[in-house]
């Protein structure tokens, strides 16, 4: 900051004045910092319906030999829709076997995509859930997924 000294009359009297510079206030607006929340994503992936989706844990990622890899599985819990052909949908995923494409973005408050996790995902385990006369609550999905690859897209 560039600071002006000047000899001033002031009311017949000589003063230094010292003239400091205006300043825009750009470096004194707070920087936007809202954190991530759990419950603001989105899951994509083929066969399963992202309104169901309950939650996602992603697995670790370590840095190895100059890529990302994952250790662990992916976890998806997801509703037991009362669908005819739900379980079904949900078996032909474990049949296929085949690596699928997912994507998880995570949300701001207003639903614009802060990050974005691109996935190839191999079924691995499916567990249908406990089936007890003793509660009255929903029926929940586990589906564990090997994550092949991961990127922060």
């Amino acid at each position: 900051m560039k600071r002006t000294i000047e000899n001033r009359k002031v009311k017949g009297t000589l003063v230094n004045t010292v003239e400091v510079p205006r300043n825009d206030g750009a470096d004194l607006l707070p920087t936007s910092y809202v954190p991530t929340s759990r419950n603001r994503f989105l899951f994509q992936m083929e066969g399963i319906d992202s309104y169901v989706v309950l939650s996602v844990k992603v697995p670790q990622i370590r840095y190895a030999q100059n890529k990302l890899v994952p250790d662990g599985r992916l976890e998806l819990r997801i509703h037991d829709s009362d669908d005819e052909n739900g379980a079904a949908k949900i078996l032909n995923i474990l049949t296929g076997g085949s690596k699928k494409p997912a994507t998880l973005k995570l949300l701001s408050q207003v639903g614009m995509v802060l990050k974005s996790f691109r996935m190839n995902l191999t079924p691995y385990n499916v567990n249908f859930g406990e089936y007890n006369y003793n509660s009255s609550s929903f029926v929940d999905i586990l589906i564990q997924f090997d994550v092949d690859s991961i990127a922060l897209v």
